[in-house]
C-alpha cells in the first residue's frame, strides 16, 4: 500500500477550437428569411420557429424571382 496520495497523470488538453469563420454576406435567400419569419412572428406570436420558417421557405418558393434580381433560367437559390 503506497503511502503517496494517487496522482492523476492525464495531461489538461485544451480544447480544439475550429479556425475562425469569415462571415458571408448575406444571399437574397437568407435575407428573406429572416424578414419573413419576424413578419410571420410578429402577425402570429405564438407559432413555434420551425412553422415559421416553414412557412417563410414556401413563401420563398412561391415568390417570384426576379423581385430579387434573379433570373428564372438560373435556378437562383430556389
Amino acid at each position: 500500500m503506497p503511502m503517496y496520495p494517487m496522482v492523476n497523470n492525464q495531461q489538461q488538453v485544451s480544447p480544439i477550437h475550429p479556425p475562425e469563420k469569415r462571415q458571408h454576406v448575406p444571399s437574397a435567400y437568407n435575407r428573406f428569411i429572416k424578414e419573413e419569419i419576424q413578419r410571420i412572428k410578429s402577425s402570429n406570436p405564438e407559432i413555434s420557429h420551425r412553422e415559421a420558417f416553414n412557412t417563410a421557405a414556401k413563401n420563398w418558393a412561391h415568390l417570384p424571382r426576379l423581385h430579387f434580381g434573379l433570373s428564372v433560367a438560373g435556378g437562383g437559390g430556389g
